[in-house]
């Protein structure tokens, strides 16, 4: 390693503050770990969330972020699928583990080698930053949460159809191109501004969640092809979408109701009887036995096989130069909302 390499953090100092810039030592990977030089750090709308509210913060400073690309610096002795120099994609558990050397928003962090994945020559450091949470959580809120069939498995899909509610979001994006990819009549809701795009990912019929009409709209145009709406995929997740959600699915004819949803449901909320709503815990990949075990064949062996032949096509994107520093300023913008872009910031 150079003698000038460095690893800057920017931390939290304090409940609700803005992020400062720190030099902090370089960490040394654990037996099953692996550390990245980051290029670009990919943020989520749950980084300023849990900046503004000290969600999953047990002490300050704290250092946020999950997602990230980069180049591999060193590996623990039990890992043996990278090595350094490998270009890869991670997803840090900062969150759960409560290490600060586990979160992105830094230069050098430390991931599990079983939340690891290894680009293909055709995937940029650039488009890599993008995928990691959008990737977990999508895959298991379709093939987890709702039980849909896998693309792996080739098994028949079912005679119904799945909604993407908000499929401009990253998770969005990816969630009509896995459901797509396991043969799935996939509808989508999100601004018509978006539609063709989204339509290019394999989403079959798209609906604008600005009109009066939606619900209706998407429930006929389901009914009229003989596969009612019986599976909804909320990336959103707020008393607005579920809202129109639980109105599509009881008007639906379909007899399995089932939504899946990326935030807990609000409280005061009803949900409405004959419906199963569940959240999505992209984070149980990190601690759960049988979820690591999958987290582990998604990002090490699936995902790159699924870039490589284009199945998944990762989401647009737009870069924030000047490193970590840059960092509250690109979480400032993507608090004032952003559509159809994933906000990465080059370090």
């Amino acid at each position: 390693m150079s003698n000038q390499a460095e690893n800057l953090a920017a931390l939290v100092p304090a409940a609700k503050a803005e992020l400062v810039v720190e030099k902090r030592p370089i960490p040394t990977p654990g037996p099953d770990e692996v550390l990245v030089r980051n290029h670009f750090i990919g943020l989520n709308p749950l980084d300023w969330k849990r900046q503004l509210s000290g969600m999953f913060i047990s002490s300050y400073p704290a250092i946020l972020g999950t997602d990230s690309s980069g180049i591999v610096e060193s590996v623990g002795s039990n890992v043996t699928k990278f090595k350094p120099g490998d270009r890869v994609l991670g997803g840090a558990d900062g969150m759960i583990s409560q290490k600060p050397e586990n979160a992105s928003y830094q230069t050098y962090t430390i991931f599990r080698a079983t939340s690891t994945s290894k680009l293909p020559s055709n995937i940029s450091l650039e488009q890599a930053a993008t995928l990691t949470t959008a990737t977990i959580t999508s895959y298991l809120m379709l093939f987890h949460v709702l039980g849909l069939p896998k693309p792996e498995l080739k098994t028949p899909p079912p005679n119904a159809t799945v909604l993407i509610w908000g499929g401009a979001s990253t998770v969005g994006n990816l969630a009509i191109q896995f459901a797509k990819a396991a043969g799935l009549n996939v509808y989508a809701i999100a601004s018509k501004k978006n539609h063709e795009y989204l339509r290019s990912l394999g989403a079959k019929l798209l609906f604008d969640y600005h009109s009066d009409t939606v619900v209706e709209d998407a429930v006929a145009a389901a009914e009229r092809e003989g596969k009612p709406i019986a599976y909804v995929a909320d990336t959103i997740t707020s008393v607005a979408t579920l809202g129109s959600v639980q109105d599509i699915l009881s008007k639906s004819t379909a007899t399995v109701k089932n939504v899946a949803h990326t935030a807990p449901w609000p409280e005061d909320f009803k949900k409405l009887d004959g419906i199963n709503a569940d959240m999505v815990h992209g984070e149980e990949v990190w601690y759960k036995p049988d979820m690591i075990e999958l987290g582990s064949k998604v990002f090490n062996e699936d995902l790159p096989k699924w870039l490589e032949s284009g199945v998944i096509v990762p989401p647009p994107y737009r870069v924030v130069e000047g490193g970590v520093g840059k960092i509250q300023d690109a979480l400032k913008v993507l608090q004032a909302g952003v559509s159809n872009q994933k906000v990465v910031v080059g370090v």
